[in-house]
């Protein structure tokens, strides 16, 4: 073993170790700011939703049954898509 190693000052060391510390307690204190932001931000936003689904009318939204099938949707779609594949391969 090198005797000069350990005889070095470790005053570099130390420095870096204050410099990684600090920097460790500024992104802390950045994250800790952030969160507080995002709460208040969160909170904000349930307030508004609040608002808005109090004020809001659900006589604008109106369900009503459809007259046909889902299935029956389906199959209109498959011979849409058939026709629509048919035109491609005619044309192109």
């Amino acid at each position: 073993m090198d005797s000069s190693a350990k005889d070095k000052p470790r005053s570099r060391d130390d420095d870096t170790t204050e410099k990684m510390a600090d920097l460790a307690t500024e992104i802390q204190q950045s994250v800790d700011a952030s969160i507080g932001e995002m709460e208040d931000l969160a909170i904000g936003i349930k307030e508004t939703e609040d608002v808005e689904s109090q004020t809001s009318d659900d006589s604008e939204f109106v369900m009503w049954e459809s007259p046909l099938k889902q299935s029956t949707y389906m199959f209109i779609w498959a011979l849409a898509s058939l026709g629509s594949f048919a035109v491609f391969f005619r044309y192109f």
